[in-house]
């Protein structure tokens, strides 16, 4: 036990962050798809210009923790933060999945959610990328973990004092009978 408990620990870790990493992709999807739903053209084709009402899709308090970037699937910056990915040019492309992407922005750990988006409502599709820093995600991921292995300090040893008290007071009757040079063969 003792030798796979640094094993459990390390599966324990991965699994927390694996767990923690699909719970904010499935939230980050989410505020993709909705901010992808939310955008209008400001004008007609001439001058169009996108409008997104942020504030009204996250909470006032999450603002400042995503970033935002909106191109033209055929490729060009049309709002946002250009400190984001610059995404590949995907032509006119169909509603699509989300799909996501790590990368560092700012010198932060960043997770990036990207979807093309096309609507009656567009001039043209769209790529929209919004991305959310990841220390959340670890700290999830840490918060996962600590409730798994805390336990473990105190049930792995308290498993291991168990385990040899059980084969001592079992072999007990075996060590009386080797202290006593008696071969149990020979015993009736």
């Amino acid at each position: 036990f003792l030798m796979i408990w640094p094993l459990t620990t390390v599966l324990t870790y991965l699994l927390g962050l694996g767990l923690a990493n699909d719970a904010f992709d499935q939230a980050l999807a989410a505020r993709a798809r909705a901010l992808a739903e939310s955008i209008e053209w400001s004008a007609k084709q001439a001058d169009a210009r996108l409008r997104v009402d942020l504030p009204a899709l996250l909470a006032d308090e999450e603002v400042g923790r995503y970033l935002l970037r909106i191109d033209r699937a055929s490729g060009g910056m049309l709002m946002g933060d250009d400190d984001l990915p610059v995404p590949p040019a995907l032509g006119p492309a169909p509603n699509a999945a989300v799909d996501f992407l790590s990368a560092d922005v700012r010198e932060q750990s960043m997770r990036v959610a990207r979807m093309a988006y096309k609507s009656p409502t567009l001039v043209e599709p769209v790529v929209v990328q919004l991305a959310e820093q990841s220390h959340r995600r670890n700290e999830l991921a840490r918060g996962i973990f600590k409730s798994i292995v805390l336990p473990q300090l105190v049930v792995i040893p308290l498993m291991v004092i168990l385990m040899w008290w059980g084969l001592k007071r079992g072999t007990r009757p075996l060590m009386r009978l080797q202290a006593e040079n008696i071969d149990p063969a020979d015993r009736p």
